[in-house]
């Protein structure tokens, strides 16, 4: 079994961040196509990838008795 370091772990996390963010869009401009715009405040954006993050560190630690974040 392979060890995966804090940094392996932090990437994958990033990256299912970065995936996650990008479909909740793609289904709300789809439930949303008179909406024309793109405008978002960027404030709101961190707050957003950060509050995802933590879901994730958070579903990780209680369903994942190898991985520590």
């Amino acid at each position: 079994m392979t060890s995966l370091t804090n940094i392996d772990i932090q990437a994958r996390i990033e990256k299912a961040v970065d995936a996650g963010i990008l479909s909740f869009w793609e289904c709300v401009v789809e439930e949303f196509p008179e909406i024309t715009g793109g405008e978002y405040d960027p404030m709101y954006e961190g707050v957003m990838w950060a509050q995802a993050t933590e879901w994730i560190e958070h579903w990780l630690s209680l369903n994942s008795k190898d991985l520590h974040v």
